[in-house]
């Protein structure tokens, strides 16, 4: 470990925007311990860099060393899931987040990335990117504006 672990570990927070508090009580530490951490007064412990790791998804060797990505892919973070929990808790935790209603557009979300890797022409598979990565990043405003092109392009489906 290097001595800017404390600074990295403040960057973890803060992309995650939490207080120290808040960050804390995630990780089961008070806040003066994660202050001292973060000001380079104490080095965390193995048990601490455990903690951040299982429950943010972030890259052991970053945070250790400050090497490579600050966070891990979502393939990455979901294996160390199935590991953790196995692979059976896993697949049913996975369906019950698709069938709650809280889920829908992710469940829809993902019927569409498997839609495009069915063999959809790239023609048509960068409409549908941009369809969905404009419905995830945008507001009400956008997400409205988005539906009227579409029922604008696609007058025939209202029917």
């Amino acid at each position: 470990m290097d001595n800017n672990i404390g600074k990295r570990i403040a960057q973890i927070r803060e992309y995650f925007n939490l207080s120290q508090e808040s960050f804390g009580k995630v990780i089961g530490f008070k806040q003066s311990q994660i202050s001292r951490i973060e000001s380079g007064v104490t080095k965390p412990t193995e048990v601490t860099i455990n903690a951040i790791i299982s429950r943010f998804p972030v890259n052991p060797k970053w945070l250790k060393t400050g090497e490579g990505d600050m966070l891990i892919s979502p393939e990455k973070y979901l294996q160390n899931g199935v590991n953790f929990l196995g692979k059976e808790n896993m697949v049913i935790g996975i369906v019950n987040i698709l069938q709650s209603p809280e889920f829908k557009d992710l469940k829809a979300q993902a019927g569409l990335y498997k839609i495009l890797e069915s063999g959809v022409p790239e023609e048509i598979a960068k409409y549908f990117r941009y369809i969905i990565n404009t419905w995830n990043q945008g507001d009400e405003k956008t997400r409205h504006w988005l539906e009227k092109q579409l029922e604008i392009a696609f007058r025939e489906v209202e029917k």
